[in-house]
């Protein structure tokens, strides 16, 4: 259990780290890319986004971007 835990961990700052990168708004930005940055595969990646963020993947992406063009 402990090293599940760990690994939705460091997806879960992965992904916070990527929002801080803006990588959201570059063209490759894709679950398939999203997942090898973070060491995972793209299953695992959308079943901790459906969890964590109540999202699927693309749902998640395009809010963050949205949130990016209004507080511009």
């Amino acid at each position: 259990l402990a090293d599940k835990d760990e690994t939705i961990l460091k997806i879960i700052n992965g992904l916070k780290k990527l929002e801080e990168e803006n990588y959201y708004l570059k063209k490759e930005c894709n679950k398939t890319n999203v997942s090898k940055k973070l060491k995972t595969n793209t299953t695992y990646l959308s079943k901790v986004i459906n969890h964590h963020y109540q999202s699927n993947f693309n749902s998640y992406i395009n809010t963050l971007r949205i949130n990016y063009a209004l507080i511009r």
